[in-house]
């Protein structure tokens, strides 16, 4: 069937049930991961946006979602019963540019959805809201071919299919995190806002994180609950230790978090994942500020996060399918892998266009700190907390990834990450890379090294502006800092010299094919 409908319920559950069905049904449709992330990341705010505002009543409403491929681009529309809502012109321009203390974050949600869909139309008809959002196909889908997943999973000599635990588990990752986020096991929904302000009431805080830390040692906790335990505790352990309060001392507040870690079997604190695609949208968004940038800034790193697991998905099929002489479903695999580069590179380069380096350093940086739990050290969110590593790890030869100061970077920054990718990068150092295949020659019809290459410049979009940005936030530093993540601008100068390096390989290698 070419038309998806869904009817939901005005309860914010219903945005994990809407983002399971749009998966499945893409999935079986062969569409790009582009049009499921963008369409699931769109639902989400304007679902959210309606369940929370939409109506001036406590009862249940029913919204409409149907979903429809017309001449090769894809319609989704929106039916709701709320309050009208225009979100072409209703929903304001976010505001950038007043002082820090009277920005609004009105209209974030929206435009950030205005940033990745063609086109949004509006209409009021029979008292309903209809909302319209109109995603063009990329040129490289073909709605007719099976999906290189499928592809992938026929041919039994691979290391990694379509059947293997560790892709299953890659694709499960953003419905599991969509849950999570749905989530408020320690009922610290009605605190988070008034540990925004710049100057908390850190006494009534910190009674707060031990009250949370209290609750958590009494219950038992499946490993989604404990996810959002963690998020929320490491939150509150961090809004602590930015004002020079240590809340991981308190015996409480460590066995907890420890707790929690053995069953989540994430480390003891918030992550990049806890602060981005786990964090709850609307007015239960966990944030340390009230500037808009910081929404912005979490609604990117979501969007990056959930594109990301599709990425090392397709390359490690691309990569199995090569390894076993599947020559014919490599570059299919690798196009699939670029295009969800290409959206988790849009969202990342986004923040380096909304977000200026003093505003991080001085307003951002700082709610990202080290903690100290029993003793061992847990470095700050970092964007090198993403996992683009393990991407680097399928992409780039041995030349890189079996250096020292690599291997020291990549244990560094690979210990945050969610379980999962961190069970495929340690299965990966069993294989070869993407590009050492190119070079032997296992890889070495055109379309499959155009792929590659599309993939390289996709990462060289990435590093270029995440190198600017880190030199221009360590240079209103004092001297000899480093990133929230432990690392200085030394390896990104180098994986921004071997991406770029690699590239020209690759230029090479495609003139020698006819």
């Amino acid at each position: 069937m070419t038309t998806l409908a869904l009817t939901l319920k005005n309860d914010l559950s219903e945005v994990v049930r809407s983002a399971k069905a749009v998966e499945a049904h893409g999935e079986a449709r062969g569409w790009p991961p582009k049009w499921i992330t963008s369409v699931n990341l769109a639902l989400d705010e304007l679902l959210s946006n309606v369940i929370n505002y939409g109506y001036r009543d406590n009862d249940e409403h029913e919204i409409l979602v149907t979903l429809s491929e017309r001449d090769g681009a894809l319609e989704v529309v929106l039916v709701d019963e709320g309050v009208a809502f225009d979100p072409s012109t209703d929903a304001p321009d976010p505001d950038l540019e007043s002082g820090l203390e009277v920005r609004e974050t009105k209209g974030l949600g929206v435009h950030f959805v205005k940033s990745f869909m063609d086109e949004i139309a509006y209409g009021r008809r029979d008292g309903r809201n209809h909302t319209t959002l109109i995603l063009q196909a990329p040129k490289t889908f073909a709605p007719s071919r099976p999906s290189a997943l499928r592809v992938a999973s026929a041919s039994s000599a691979c290391p990694f299919s379509l059947d293997s635990e560790e892709i299953q588990a890659l694709f499960g990752i953003t419905e599991r995190d969509l849950r999570v986020a749905a989530l408020d096991p320690l009922s610290l929904d009605a605190s988070v806002t008034s540990l925004r302000q710049a100057a908390p009431n850190l006494d009534e805080a910190e009674q707060t994180c031990r009250d949370a830390a209290e609750r958590a040692l009494k219950r038992r906790w499946s490993r989604e609950e404990a996810l959002a335990g963690l998020r929320d505790l490491g939150f509150l352990a961090s809004v602590l230790e930015r004002h020079a309060v240590h809340a991981c001392e308190t015996d409480s507040v460590a066995q907890a978090l420890l707790a929690l870690h053995e069953t989540a079997l994430e480390v003891p604190r918030d992550t990049f994942y806890s602060y981005g695609p786990r964090n709850p949208s609307g007015p239960r968004m966990r944030t340390f500020t009230t500037l808009p940038e910081e929404r912005i800034f979490i609604l990117s790193i979501a969007k990056a996060a959930r594109c990301l697991p599709l990425c090392i998905g397709h390359l490690a099929l691309g990569l199995g399918s090569a390894l076993a002489a599947a020559r014919s479903e490599v570059a299919e695999c690798l196009t699939q892998a670029a295009m969800a580069l290409e959206s988790l590179v849009s969202a990342l380069v986004r923040v380096k266009r909304t977000m200026s380096p003093s505003v991080f350093s001085a307003h951002l940086a700082p709610c990202f700190p080290d903690l100290e739990i029993a003793g061992r050290r847990y470095d700050g969110p970092s964007a090198a907390h993403l996992g683009v590593q393990i991407v680097d790890r399928l992409m780039f030869p041995a030349e890189l990834t079996d250096r020292s100061d690599y291997e020291a970077y990549f244990a560094l920054t690979s210990q945050p990450l969610p379980q999962e990718l961190r069970r495929i990068a340690e299965r990966l150092r069993d294989y070869p890379s993407l590009l050492e295949l190119a070079k032997d020659g296992r890889l070495a019809d055109r379309a499959s090294l155009a792929s590659l290459r599309e993939l390289f410049q996709q990462l060289y979009k990435f590093r270029v502006p995440h190198l600017r940005l880190a030199r221009a936030s360590f240079a209103s530093r004092p001297s000899g800092s480093t990133g929230s993540g432990g690392y200085d601008t030394e390896m990104l100068e180098t994986l921004t010299k071997f991406t770029r390096g690699s590239i020209d390989e690759l230029d090479a290698l495609i003139n020698r094919v006819r």
